[in-house]
């Protein structure tokens, strides 16, 4: 560095610098006390100030990938659909007894409503464990990497984005289990007995 500064004939100057902050520092009062203790011809910015294009690319990118997540959610409801549907078919002859024992049409269509959504919570509990597993791979073992250099792919876990998920999940598959589920509370006793 200073062989560097002797060769450009810019000793004792500095164009930036760079602070860490330990945890548990704010980073906006810092900032805030640096740019009152420097004055206006110092520039005090932060990491995501400093690529703000990169960092809204990267926001944008997010929305784009959670589209994306819910159109193929939507797809694999389908076999949630199905397989309700496929439940409603095999079982009509055993939603008919339960209708000729008293079961009115609001009990029949609950309870393949709650087959449905047994179902949905038990893929949610296999994708999030799945997901979690994986993200802590990556955090701790960095297998995908973005370059040939070894740069790991950065990823996170935030509670929010598992809240996201587990509600688009469990909304389209109520979503896909109801058709099935109106199909069932409409059998007829007749026909199947």
């Amino acid at each position: 560095y200073e062989v560097a500064q002797i060769l450009t004939n810019h000793k004792g100057d500095c164009s930036s610098l760079e602070i860490k902050l330990l945890d548990g520092f704010d980073i906006t009062k810092i900032q805030e006390q640096l740019s009152t203790f420097l004055g206006p011809s110092f520039k005090i910015l932060t990491r995501e100030q400093q690529r703000a294009s990169l960092f809204k690319a990267l926001k944008t990118e997010e929305f784009v990938v959670a589209l994306i997540l819910i159109f193929l959610l939507a797809l694999c409801s389908l076999s949630v659909y199905l397989t309700v549907l496929m439940i409603v078919i095999t079982k009509q002859k055993d939603l008919a007894i339960l209708k000729s024992l008293g079961a009115n049409n609001d009990q029949i269509r609950n309870i393949i409503l709650k087959e449905g959504i047994f179902l949905s919570i038990r893929g949610i509990a296999f994708g999030t464990a799945l997901g979690f597993v994986l993200i802590q791979i990556q955090i701790h073992f960095g297998l995908m990497q973005i370059d040939n250099y070894g740069t790991p792919f950065p990823v996170n876990f935030l509670w929010s984005d598992l809240a996201f998920a587990i509600l688009s999940t469990t909304t389209i598959a109520i979503l896909m289990a109801f058709p099935p589920a109106m199909r069932a509370s409409k059998i007829k006793i007749q026909e199947f007995l």
